[in-house]
């Protein structure tokens, strides 16, 4: 896929330094001076990237107080339903939140009319960059855990039910993997393995992710949708 290597994302301390993130994609890790909260996870998937970044950068100063966030971003090639995706690490309906990240996310997403339609959009993805050993991987459907993935052995494609759709799991060669999902546009079939603790993938329509279990520090982990 291709990699964009366009912008400087979220001064939110002194400290700046380029991240080597997996997949080949390009990111920045930044390091913020205040205290600790739990982590969470934000993706947008948007053919506005330029205005979402802004947005998202003024929403993660206010909300995020600890830990070092890294960014990526992605050209996703095809048709697809633009959205923003919240996670605490389960997923959140920031819709109905009442917190100050909530009223963020939900202004952004009206400016930028999501969930819709777009074609060739670009993912944002924020993440914390750990590179953590991983070792097992957790596929939960909304906040509850169907299954668990041993990683250090390979698994062949497995079909995980939920009451909102299905998608079908593997690992190979460490990397968990979502090979197949029944909503129409397959977005997190596209976006390859993830093997680094803290990292997920999330099927927005069934409401099944799949989340790398492991060491990591506080801060934001990765999320792809």
């Amino acid at each position: 896929m291709p990699t964009i290597d366009r912008r400087t994302f979220l001064r939110l301390g002194a400290l700046a330094v380029p991240a080597a993130l997996a997949h080949g994609a390009y990111g920045r890790t930044l390091a913020h001076p205040a205290a600790s909260q739990a982590g969470f996870s934000l993706s947008i998937l948007t053919d506005r990237p330029d205005e979402a970044i802004r947005r998202a950068e003024a929403a993660l100063k206010t909300s995020f107080r600890g830990g070092a966030i890294a960014f990526r971003e992605q050209r996703i090639q095809g048709a697809h339903v633009g959205d923003i995706v919240l996670a605490r690490p389960g997923l959140v309906d920031y819709r109905a939140g009442d917190d100050a990240l909530a009223e963020a996310l939900r202004e952004t997403a009206q400016a930028l009319r999501l969930p819709m339609p777009v074609n060739d959009p670009v993912l944002l993805r924020f993440q914390h960059a750990t590179g953590g050993a991983a070792t097992e991987a957790i596929v939960q459907i909304e906040d509850r855990v169907a299954m668990r993935l041993d990683l250090t052995r390979d698994l062949p494609a497995t079909r995980i039910e939920g009451p909102y759709g299905s998608v079908t799991v593997a690992v190979d060669q460490g990397a968990a993997r979502i090979v197949d999902a029944s909503c129409r546009h397959k977005t997190c079939t596209r976006l390859g393995g993830i093997d680094r603790a803290g990292e997920s993938l999330v099927c927005i329509p069934a409401r099944i992710s799949v989340q790398i279990d492991g060491p990591r520090a506080n801060g934001i982990d990765s999320l792809t949708f």
